[in-house]
């Protein structure tokens, strides 16, 4: 059953309620700068994977939270954000059911489509204790509707669709 938050936050991207990786956003930067989000942490979440919370999760929380943020700092509904790259990510603590944690995202200054986020503990003994932390590149806000061609044709052709790291993030 989902809350109202996150009925809100789905008007907002483009994911369905089975993959939400949000409870809440608490904050965002109208300005630019930042957003704030809150997961707790399921067993659902852990499901087959040791009891512990998958990494590849924990970007999807990160990058559901991006793209909140960037529709609504940019005013786009009706489109979608991709990750272009993951870089520098660190995992530092392991996440299980039962925690609850804060997540952030902020722009980089300098770099065009380049953010950071990380996922922390939210209260507790480890209160504000980093679990991981990465840069990421994305892109430019697309149009659902053209995305979906794209993966449609790319279905058709039987390969990947892919997307170019800007020129500041590829080495």
């Amino acid at each position: 059953m989902l809350t109202p938050e996150q009925k809100r936050i789905l008007k907002v991207i483009p994911h369905g309620p089975k993959i939400l990786m949000l409870d809440e956003v608490l904050t965002t930067n109208d300005g630019g700068g930042h957003a704030v989000g809150i997961r707790l942490i399921t067993e659902k979440d852990c499901e087959d994977h040791f009891g512990i919370l998958p990494g590849f999760k924990m970007f999807e929380m990160v990058g559901q939270l991006g793209t909140y943020w960037l529709l609504t700092r940019t005013n786009k509904p009706k489109h979608s954000v991709m990750f272009q790259a993951i870089e520098k990510a660190e995992f530092l603590r392991l996440c299980v059911p039962g925690d609850r944690v804060r997540i952030l995202v902020w722009a980089d200054e300098k770099v065009k489509n380049l953010a950071h986020g990380e996922i922390c503990r939210d209260g507790g003994r480890e209160d504000g204790k980093p679990i991981i932390t990465f840069s990421f590149a994305y892109t430019d806000p697309i149009p659902r509707d053209s995305l979906n061609r794209l993966i449609e044709v790319s279905k058709r052709r039987q390969q990947p669709v892919r997307f170019v790291a800007p020129a500041a993030v590829t080495p």
